[in-house]
C-alpha cells in the first residue's frame, strides 16, 4: 500500500511538473494590448502594435509571433498621407519586431519562406539574415536562391552573405549560379555575399571555397553594364588575393568606366593586389592626369603599393 502510495505522488509531481513546462509564459497586460490590436486593429493600430512588440523585453511577447508572420504577406504599404514622408510598410514592421525576438522566430520565418505569397518570402528571407544561424537557416537560403521572385532572390543572398562562417561549398556554388541571373539586383546581391563570404572565411583562417569559379563570376560582373555591379564586383574581388589577379584585365578595363567610383574601386582593388598587377601600371599612370582629384589621388597610392613610384 505503502510503494502505491508513492508512485502515485511521484507519477502526479511528473504530471505537474510537465504541464509547468508546457505552459506557455505569463501574458503581460502590455502584450494582451498589442495581440488584441494585430488580431482586430486597424492599419495605424496594428503598426503601433508592431513597433510596441519591438520595444518589450521578455518571452512574453513570443505569443505575437503567429500573428507577425501572418502580416509578412501584408504587400502594399498605407499610401502618403504627408508630402515627403514615405509611406509606412506593415510588413517590414512586423519582420522588425520578428527579428527582435531572436531564435525563437527562426522556425515561423522558414515556414514563411516556403509561402506561396512573394511579399512574405521577401520579409522572411531578409530577417533571417539577421537571426542566430544554423544548417537549417542556410539550407533554407541557399533554396531561396532558385526562387521565382527576384526581389527573394536577392534578400537571401544578402543574408547568406552575412551567415559567411556557416556557408560551405553548397552555398558558394549556389550563389555563383545566382550571378547567371539578369536580374541586376539578384546579380549585385550574389556579388556581394561571395565577396563577404571570401572575407568571412580569410578573417577565420580557413580557406576560401572554390575560389576560382567565384572570381570567374567576378571577372563577368566587372563586365556589367551598371556602374554598382561593377562596384560591388571589384570590391568583392579584394578577399581572394592571389586568385583575384586573374581579374586584372577586367580591372584595367574598368579604369576606362564613367563611373568614377567604379574607376576608384578597380584602383583599390588593384592597389590590394600589389606586385600581381604592374600590367596596371600604364594606366594608372595615365590617370594621375584624371580631373577627380580623388581618382588621381588613388591612382598615386595604388602606384606605390605596386611598386612603380
Amino acid at each position: 500500500m505503502k510503494t502505491f502510495s508513492t508512485l502515485l505522488a511521484a507519477s502526479l509531481a511528473l504530471s505537474t511538473s510537465t504541464i509547468a513546462a508546457a505552459a506557455p509564459c505569463p501574458t503581460t497586460p502590455a502584450v494582451k494590448r498589442a495581440l488584441c490590436q494585430l488580431r482586430q486593429g486597424s492599419f495605424d493600430e496594428r503598426y503601433e502594435a508592431c513597433r510596441a512588440l519591438r520595444r518589450m523585453k521578455g518571452k512574453a511577447r513570443e505569443a505575437a509571433i503567429p500573428l507577425l508572420v501572418r502580416l509578412l504577406r501584408h504587400g502594399r504599404p498605407v499610401p502618403k498621407r504627408v508630402p515627403h514622408i514615405p509611406p509606412r510598410d506593415l510588413r517590414w514592421q512586423a519582420a522588425y519586431a520578428l527579428q527582435s525576438m531572436g531564435a525563437a522566430s527562426v522556425a515561423p520565418l522558414l515556414g514563411a519562406l516556403k509561402s506561396r505569397h512573394a511579399y512574405a518570402r521577401q520579409a522572411a528571407a531578409q530577417t533571417l539574415g539577421y537571426l542566430p544561424a544554423d544548417k537549417r537557416v542556410v539550407a533554407a537560403l541557399v533554396k531561396a536562391l532558385r526562387d521565382p521572385n527576384s526581389r527573394v532572390r536577392a534578400l537571401a543572398a544578402r543574408s547568406l552573405g552575412r551567415k559567411g562562417q556557416l556557408t560551405g561549398k553548397r552555398a558558394v556554388k549556389a550563389l555563383i549560379a545566382a550571378t547567371k541571373t539578369p536580374h541586376r539586383e539578384a546579380l549585385e546581391a550574389a556579388v556581394v555575399a561571395l565577396g563577404k563570404i571570401a572575407e568571412g572565411k580569410v578573417a577565420q583562417k580557413r580557406p576560401v571555397e572554390l575560389p576560382g569559379a567565384s572570381v570567374g563570376c567576378l571577372r563577368r560582373a566587372l563586365r556589367h553594364s551598371h556602374p554598382r555591379v561593377q562596384i560591388s564586383a571589384a570590391e568583392a574581388l579584394r578577399p581572394f588575393g592571389r586568385h583575384g589577379a586573374a581579374a586584372v584585365p577586367e580591372l584595367i578595363k574598368a579604369l576606362s568606366y564613367k563611373s568614377d567610383l567604379a574607376k576608384r574601386e578597380a584602383i583599390l582593388t588593384l592597389r590590394f593586389l600589389g606586385k600581381r598587377a604592374t600590367a596596371a601600371i600604364p594606366r594608372l599612370k595615365a590617370l594621375l592626369a584624371h580631373r577627380n582629384p580623388r581618382v588621381r589621388g588613388d591612382a598615386e597610392w595604388a602606384l606605390k603599393s605596386i611598386g612603380s613610384r
